[in-house]
């Protein structure tokens, strides 16, 4: 690494500790307020020690390499010497769904975005190459949704807009659109400890983004649009996703998140005045919740029902398969894991 950039990873690293530090007086880093199930609690749990240490603490090493050892968010390939896919079941099926990937972005017209956008670097990602293509399961889908915002939002939303993205993880799809479309504005809701890891990833890609955090606003300040605008990112807390103020998001997305949520959190998000003020609601999420989510949030309770507001709707060609391992079978052979069918709504609130 450069001085320059050890430098500017030093200074990153040092306002994610301070970042924390914030998150931990407010009191926002308890899970028991956030209504997850016990094998998220679990994976969450794991998660934190492994980015923090027992004295509060972030762990620079973890933080460089996150992606790799997928702290808190799933991604394949897992595996990382190419040889094993020729003796390993659960290697050659990882291959296989990123093989399927390609031909699906391939055949809704998206791969020119998967070679303009490869995957990014930052959080030292294991990888699958092939034709000129560079990306991992979790990245495809960001890519998918970024064709089909630009297919049914691209002309909507022409010039600088505000996104809130629920359940935004560590940032690809934001960054992606603030690649595309620059001077866009992006709200990423998440737990602290993914926020943490979003400080890093976009601090890190984007050197001179300008990104606010819990210690840019008063605690309980209402967020106006107006602060939003003046930063590229903006990254809060989910249990302060109220603060918003109606009319500071033009859009609103949700990958993946929205169905795994207990009723209550479903709710509050759908909601809120700046979902309600929005313009636009982009949301790919399952059609009924699996069990291991413990909710009875289904499609039937998301506000997409009227046709006249509906610009696309269908089954989503993006989630096909889990992040899980394969299963292996005789060594060499494997078995694939289906998710249940999510879907992919784009519309007027």
């Amino acid at each position: 690494m450069r001085s320059s950039d050890a430098a500017h990873e030093a200074s990153i690293l040092q306002r994610i500790q301070s970042e924390w530090k914030a998150y931990a007086e407010l009191g926002l880093c308890e899970l028991g307020e956030r209504g997850l199930t016990r094998v998220q609690s679990g994976f969450f749990e794991r998660g934190v020690r492994a980015l923090v240490d027992a004295e509060g603490r972030i762990r620079a090493e973890a933080l460089r390499r996150f992606r790799e050892h997928r702290y808190l968010v799933g991604d394949n390939p897992r595996a990382g010497r190419r040889w094993l896919r020729f003796v390993d079941g659960r290697r050659r099926g990882e291959e296989a769904v990123l093989r399927e990937c390609q031909r699906r972005l391939c055949a809704a017209g998206y791969e020119r975005w998967l070679h303009r956008y490869p995957c990014s670097p930052v959080g030292h990602p294991r990888v699958f190459e092939t034709a000129g293509c560079r990306f991992t399961h979790r990245w495809y889908r960001h890519i998918h949704h970024l064709g089909r915002f630009l297919d049914h939002l691209g002309e909507r939303l022409p010039g600088p807009f505000v996104g809130v993205d629920i359940g935004s993880s560590y940032g690809i799809f934001a960054s992606l659109l603030h690649q595309e479309r620059p001077g866009c504005h992006w709200i990423l809701v998440d737990f602290p400890e993914q926020l943490v890891q979003a400080r890093y990833f976009l601090s890190m890609s984007f050197p001179e983004a300008r990104i606010a955090g819990v210690e840019d606003w008063t605690p309980g300040q209402p967020i106006s649009r107006e602060l939003v605008e003046a930063h590229d990112f903006v990254l809060l807390p989910c249990t302060l996703y109220e603060t918003l103020m109606g009319g500071a998001a033009d859009l609103v997305t949700s990958f993946a998140c929205l169905g795994e949520l207990a009723r209550g959190w479903f709710e509050r998000y759908l909601g809120a005045p700046v979902f309600r003020e929005a313009r636009y609601f982009f949301t790919v999420n399952p059609v009924a919740g699996a069990p291991t989510f413990e909710t009875d949030v289904t499609i039937l309770d998301y506000p997409i029902g009227d046709p006249a507001k509906r610009l696309h709707f269908g089954v989503s060609p993006a989630y096909f398969h889990s992040f899980a391992y394969p299963k292996a079978r005789a060594g060499v052979l494997y078995e694939l894991r289906p998710f249940l069918p999510f879907f992919e709504y784009i519309g007027v609130i």
